[in-house]
C-alpha cells in the first residue's frame, strides 16, 4: 500500500488545498508501475473505453501485434495486468467531468485486483465526486504529498528508457555521409543527444584503434575491421543503436583513408544474432506494449536467456511453481524481477482458460514462439533479428558474420 492512502482503503477521493491542477499527481507515478496515473476523458467512453484508457497508461499499444480483437476483452486485461503488475495504486486525474458512469465502471474493473483507487479532483469538485460514487463506498482523504526533488536514476535502470511505443523517432535513412548532420537537423534535441553521445563515443572508439594501427605500422584488415566493427555492435540493445554505430564506423574509417561497407540486410536477417551479452532492464518495458500475456512473457523468456525449445517446453505448472517460489526456474532460467510480470499475467490467462496443469504455458502450433519473437523486433525495435531461430540457442549465443564487412582503400 502506497503511503498516502490510508490501509484498507479502496476507493478514496482528493483535491489540492490551493488553486493549481490535480494533474500534478502525475509526478507520483513509477516506473515499476506501482504506482499508475491517468487522466480520464470527460466524454462518455463505457466500460471498454475507460479500459482502454487505463491499458493506455499500462503501456499497452495498438500499433503492436496481438491487438484485442473485441472490445469485451479489454476489460478483463485492465484487471489480468494491474495484478500482474502489483499495481497498488491507480490515481485517476482530474476526473469531475467524466461521467458518473465511467467512474463507477472503473471501480468495477478494479474490484478484483490488488489496485487502490485514487480519484484526484480539481480543487471544489470532490464533494460532486464523493456523490457520484456513492454506491463504491469512497472516502475523502488529504491530498498526497510530492516528491520534493528528481531522483536521477542510476545507469541501465528500467527509468533510462526514453523508447516509446506511441511515437517513436525514427533515424533518417541515408548514407553514413550525411547522417549525423541529418539527423541533428530533423530529430528533436532530447532524442538526438543520446544519438550524438553513442555516434562521438564510436568514432573516438574507431580511431583510437586506427591510430594504434598507424603508430606500429600494423596493417588494417577486413578481419581487423570485422572484430572491432563485432565488438560495438554487440553491446548494442537496439537496431536504431547499430545503425548509429555503423553510420559512425564507416564515417571514422572514411576519415582514416578507407572505404567501408556493411550489408546491413544481412546484418539484422542473417543467420546469426548480434545481441549484447545480457538484457539491458529497461528493455524489458517495451513488453508493456502488448495486450497479449504469452506473446510478453514468450518474448519476456527469450530476453532472459531461455531457448526457443525451453519456451515451448513449459507448462502452465512451471509457471505456477515459479509464482509460489520465485527462485524456481522457468525455461532453464531464473527469472529476472523485470521478467516477473509478464509470466504472472500469462499464468492468471492460462488460469481462466482452465487448462491442465501439465498443458503447455503458450498455446499455439509448434511456430509461435519463434514468430512472436520475430514480431517483437519489429514491433518493439529489440535488437534479436529476423531469422530463422535455432531451437537450442540462446539470446546471448549469436555473434555477427565475418561476411558482412568489406573493406577498401580510398586511393
Amino acid at each position: 500500500m502506497n503511503s498516502f492512502l490510508p490501509p484498507g482503503l479502496t476507493v478514496a477521493v482528493t483535491e489540492p488545498p490551493g488553486p493549481f491542477p490535480a494533474t500534478v499527481l502525475g509526478q507520483l507515478a513509477t516506473s515499476d508501475l506501482r504506482t499508475v496515473t491517468f487522466c480520464p476523458s470527460p466524454a462518455p467512453r463505457n466500460i471498454e473505453g475507460v479500459a482502454a484508457e487505463v491499458l493506455e497508461a499500462l503501456g499497452k499499444s495498438n500499433n503492436v501485434t496481438g491487438k484485442p480483437r473485441h472490445s469485451s476483452n479489454l476489460r478483463d486485461l485492465v484487471a489480468l495486468w494491474l495484478t500482474a503488475h502489483r499495481t497498488t495504486t491507480l490515481i485517476a486525474l482530474a476526473p469531475q467531468r467524466t461521467p458518473p458512469a465511467d467512474l463507477l465502471a472503473l471501480v468495477d474493473m478494479c474490484q478484483a485486483t490488488p489496485t487502490n483507487l485514487l480519484f484526484a479532483c480539481d480543487q471544489g469538485f470532490a464533494n460532486r465526486v464523493l456523490k457520484s460514487l456513492t454506491s463504491a463506498a469512497p472516502q475523502l482523504v488529504d491530498w498526497p504529498t510530492l516528491p520534493s526533488q528528481h531522483i536521477t536514476p542510476e545507469a541501465g535502470s528500467a527509468e533510462d528508457s526514453t523508447w516509446n511505443p506511441h511515437a517513436r523517432e525514427i533515424l533518417p535513412n541515408v548514407e553514413y555521409w550525411t547522417f549525423y548532420t541529418t539527423a541533428r537537423r530533423q530529430m528533436p534535441p532530447n532524442q538526438f543527444e543520446p544519438i550524438h553521445d553513442l555516434y562521438i563515443d564510436t568514432m573516438h572508439r574507431i580511431n583510437t584503434w586506427l591510430n594504434e594501427h598507424t603508430d606500429t605500422r600494423t596493417p588494417v584488415t577486413v578481419a581487423g575491421a570485422h572484430t572491432v566493427i563485432k565488438t560495438l555492435l554487440e553491446e548494442q540493445p537496439t537496431f536504431d543503436q547499430v545503425t548509429v554505430v555503423t553510420r559512425a564506423a564507416q564515417a571514422a574509417f572514411h576519415n582514416a583513408g578507407w572505404l567501408l561497407t556493411v550489408d546491413e540486410r544481412e546484418l539484422r536477417n542473417g543467420l546469426v544474432r548480434h545481441q549484447p551479452t545480457t538484457t539491458l532492464p529497461h528493455l524489458f518495458e517495451r513488453l508493456r506494449a502488448y495486450h497479449e500475456p504469452s506473446r510478453a512473457a514468450t518474448v519476456a523468456l527469450y530476453l532472459a536467456n531461455a531457448t526457443p525449445a525451453a519456451i515451448r517446453a513449459t507448462t502452465i505448472d512451471d509457471l505456477a511453481q515459479w509464482r509460489h517460489n520465485p527462485d524456481q526456474p522457468v525455461a532453464d532460467i531464473t527469472v529476472p524481477d523485470e521478467a516477473a510480470p509478464f509470466l504472472r499475467a500469462a499464468l492468471l490467462a492460462r488460469a481462466a482458460d482452465g487448462d491442465p496443469p501439465n498443458h503447455p504455458a503458450f498455446v499455439g502450433n509448434h511456430r509461435r514462439v519463434g514468430l512472436d519473437i520475430r514480431q517483437a523486433a519489429r514491433d518493439l525495435d529489440l535488437n534479436i533479428g529476423d531469422a530463422n531461430l535455432n531451437e537450442t540457442s540462446t539470446i546471448t549465443s549469436r555473434r555477427i558474420p565475418a561476411s558482412i564487412v568489406k573493406l577498401e582503400a580510398l586511393t
